[in-house]
């Protein structure tokens, strides 16, 4: 191999691993304190493409906050999901509306949205908003990773 050959083939490895760093490195959470004081870590929905994809396809629930740039009455589906969850409305951080138990539809058949505009929704797994008993009007305290 010549001396060019040999720095061409450097340069493709190490623009692989980075590729392979960026792509598979965790996905940043935000930190959310209930006000039963209960802390739960989420992953970060903040783009379209997040957004769509959501918790679909994923065998454990988890949970999962979805940023919007601004308020909006986004819809929401059950599409791929393969456990129920409860969503969670939220503008700022104060929960304006609450869906319990939704259950996984495969095709979508129901779509959900707030009655109010929200920036933020929260997807928990199924029974959480019960489990913590959360109302409309709660202030969670988040904590969002710096970009």
């Amino acid at each position: 191999m010549t001396r060019v050959q040999i720095l061409m083939s450097g340069l493709i490895i190490t623009c692989c691993l980075i590729f392979i760093v960026f792509y598979f490195s965790p996905r940043p959470k935000a930190t959310i304190t209930l006000p039963d004081q209960t802390v739960v870590s989420a992953l970060i929905a903040d783009t379209p493409a997040l957004h769509e994809k959501g918790l679909s396809d994923r065998a454990k629930p988890v949970s999962m906050l979805f940023l919007h740039k601004e308020k909006t009455l986004p819809v929401y589906w059950m599409k791929d999901m393969r456990f129920p969850i409860d969503l969670i409305w939220l503008d700022g951080e104060t929960v304006v509306g609450l869906l319990s138990d939704l259950s996984p539809e495969n095709p979508p058949t129901t779509l959900y949205s707030p009655d109010v505009p929200v920036d933020r929704v929260l997807e928990v797994p199924a029974g959480f908003i019960k489990l913590h008993t959360l109302s409309i009007g709660d202030v969670l305290d988040m904590t969002l990773p710096k970009r």
